[in-house]
């Protein structure tokens, strides 16, 4: 999926973008920063999308999102909700947000992201907390069993999947606006302009959490809303690690019979290289992760693959 990269700098959290390079340059594009918070900084970088955004991040501290990423997520977790059936994902990536992973790939060897432009192959790491929790929260009647949090309060909540079409086509407008902006040489002049519109989409955005209620029957809702929501709960089973995943489900009985049955050494030699390539920790056993998305026809803990001692199952 599509991710975009922001960097802290004094100027606050701009955005890595894509320049012509100069004309003495072996390259054709460039990676430049924004002169300032872009739009899509202001809209993506806010605590109830990214709960562990740094509150005081260092100068040149970075990191990495993707709104797509969410909405994809929440677009699963409604044919799960609906279906009552199981969403499995399975990628290299991280359990929480990353600074830079975005690479490029030909002929299965690493080049430099903008050295062949359309003819490699470009992949980031996925944020597997993120998209854990754009599924959990795609809709308020679920929000009433998303996890608590360490400090006992509510999690976040994500806007739903509409919601983030709409934050996306709203941040696509704000870019055209910037870049028109830039290009005529008005950022100062028309700045109160794109701040309306961004408060705007904010104040959307903050509008779309389900009311708080203050009445005597606020309680008695609170529990029939809760009981509902349990009865149609979706469950989070991981993010594993793809060693903890395949060893849950048999993969050392399986790789051991295999070996046992092998009629050469050639044959056993390639048994045992397939199984360390797919568990080794120096291989995908650690940087791939697994994560469950299922409807309560299957309790955390029962799972294949996740419930095995280390592997973290979450109820929602």
């Amino acid at each position: 999926m599509p991710v975009r990269h922001f960097v802290k700098t004094e100027k606050g959290w701009c955005e890595k973008l894509v320049d012509e390079a100069p004309a003495d340059s072996p390259k054709h594009f460039r990676f430049v920063l924004s002169k300032g918070p872009t739009p899509a900084a202001k809209i993506c970088l806010r605590k109830e999308l990214i709960p562990d955004l740094p509150d005081k991040p260092k100068d040149w501290e970075g990191i990495e999102v993707s709104p797509e990423a969410w909405w994809a997520a929440q677009e699963i977790a409604k044919r799960v909700h609906a279906t009552q059936g199981a969403a499995l994902f399975i990628d290299y990536g991280n359990d929480g947000h990353a600074t830079d992973t975005l690479q490029a790939l030909k002929d299965h060897k690493a080049v430099d992201v903008l050295s062949r432009p359309g003819q490699c192959d470009l992949t980031a790491h996925v944020d597997f907390s993120s998209v854990k929790r754009a599924s959990l929260d795609w809709c308020p009647h679920l929000a009433a069993v998303v996890p608590m949090e360490a400090g006992g309060s509510a999690a976040s909540i994500m806007p739903s999947a509409d919601e983030l079409k709409a934050m996306m086509a709203s941040l696509q407008e704000l870019e055209v606006l910037y870049a028109k902006l830039k290009s005529q040489g008005k950022d100062m002049s028309m700045e109160r302009e794109l701040l309306h519109k961004l408060e705007q989409v904010k104040k959307k955005l903050r509008n779309s959490a389900p009311p708080l209620t203050s009445d005597s029957s606020a309680p008695t809702k609170a529990a029939s809303a809760k009981a509902s929501a349990a009865a149609n709960a979706l469950f989070a089973h991981g993010p594993v690690s793809q060693c903890d995943f395949l060893h849950g489900l048999g993969v050392r009985e399986r790789a051991q019979a295999l070996f046992d049955a092998a009629k050469d050494d050639a044959a056993k030699e390639s048994i045992m290289k397939q199984y360390e390539r797919l568990t080794s920790p120096a291989e995908m056993g650690s940087l791939f992760k697994v994560l469950a998305i299922t409807s309560n026809k299957i309790p955390t803990g029962t799972m294949p693959g996740f419930a095995m001692p280390g592997a973290r199952d979450t109820r929602s």
